[in-house]
């Protein structure tokens, strides 16, 4: 998606419901981060997916918990440093991670925005560095992208919740190859 495009219609959201829209893409690329990692138990992006969650839910979510998950997911990814290209995949897995969490943290409209498009844009990333290895699904994943944020776009405001992306997380990714 492009990243000007993507930012003017965020922009236009409420900060909840960017934060959704990034939820969802971030939380469709983490199979890439473990099948990179499928021998290590790391849950990092996960729980940061899951905290992004609690907030658009309009659970409380501690700003200390989330900038320990940031910390852990730069941990995450100084061990990934200088390491094969797919790596490269996984940390940008990691990435789109922790600008999710900055679109939480951050308060300001301006800057909330810049992160979820951020978060956004390094999920893509993810997969078009995946299937560089693994097959086709950077403009099929570029679709359901689209697709979802003109169902956010379409609720009405404060109504976005995770079940509400419910038939597009049922679409298997096109890059998933097992």
């Amino acid at each position: 998606m492009e990243t000007h495009r993507v930012s003017e219609r965020l922009r236009a959201l409420a900060r909840r419901e960017r934060v959704a829209f990034a939820a969802f893409c971030v939380e469709r690329v983490i199979p890439i981060f473990k099948a990179v990692f499928n021998e290590w138990d790391q849950n990092q992006p996960d729980a940061a997916v899951a905290l992004a969650w609690r907030f658009v839910e309009g659970l409380e979510v501690g700003r200390s918990d989330a900038e320990r998950l940031e910390d852990e997911l730069g941990d995450v990814m100084e061990v990934m440093n200088a390491s094969p290209r797919t790596l490269d995949a996984a940390k940008d897995v990691c990435s789109g991670a922790i600008y999710l969490l900055d679109a939480i943290i951050d308060e300001t409209e301006a800057k909330s925005t810049a992160h979820a498009v951020r978060a956004v844009g390094f999920a893509g990333e993810a997969v078009d560095l995946y299937e560089d290895y693994e097959g086709p699904g950077s403009a099929d994943e570029q679709r359901i992208q689209e697709r979802a944020l003109e169902l956010v776009e379409s609720l009405p405001p404060g109504t976005v919740s995770r079940a509400s992306f419910a038939e597009l997380r049922g679409i298997r990714p096109a890059w998933v190859t097992a």
